[in-house]
């Protein structure tokens, strides 16, 4: 999916995702509880895949809203690194 988004934006592109980390007192591992998927994933998982789509990372905003949302703001870069 990062590649898709990677390949949609434009150089000098911006892409915000906003998510929750999985809970950690239930989650056994990221994004697990019992063997079942769960939602949310941490920010480094984030901005891990998407560093892997060739995007930057801008920043991370850790109290997005009062309900423990955060966003990782990325940029395509403005010419490819070669």
């Amino acid at each position: 999916m990062g590649a898709s988004l990677a390949q949609a934006l434009k150089p000098g592109g911006r892409l915000v995702v906003v998510e929750f980390p999985p809970v950690p007192e239930i989650a056994t591992g990221e994004g697990r509880v019992g063997g079942r998927e769960v939602h949310g994933v941490t920010a480094a998982t984030v901005v891990s895949e998407l560093n892997e789509a060739s995007l930057e990372l801008v920043r991370i905003v850790p109290g997005w809203n009062n309900e423990g949302f955060y966003a990782v703001l990325m940029r395509k870069p403005t010419r490819s690194a070669r």
